[in-house]
């Protein structure tokens, strides 16, 4: 089960605003694992005049889930917020949240 959509970013320089989401339940017991996007992003009118580049920075990955099966076939999973969104000319939050 997929968390609840943050707020979206700010416009960078760039043009663009994400939001994220993180997995609060993953697929256990022969269940579906979550498919789907975990961050978003849209076009914006970016307005930069005097704003410092910040990079993306993330959160250290979580510990290894659980195996969703006792025998055999089960997945395990990480994740990994995003702690500042990419800001002016900063590189940006292309790197995966989950695997």
């Amino acid at each position: 089960v997929f968390g609840q959509w943050s707020d979206w970013s700010s416009c960078d320089c760039t043009g663009l605003r994400t939001r994220d989401r993180s997995i609060d339940t993953p697929a256990r017991n022969g269940g579906s694992p979550c498919v789907g996007a975990l961050s978003e992003s849209h076009r914006c009118e970016p307005h930069c005049d005097g704003i410092r580049s910040l990079s993306c920075v993330f959160a250290g990955w979580t510990a290894w889930s659980g195996c969703s099966q006792s025998c055999g076939g089960g997945q395990t999973f990480r994740t990994r917020t995003i702690l500042q969104h990419a800001e002016g000319a900063g590189d940006g939050c292309n790197k995966k949240q989950s695997e």
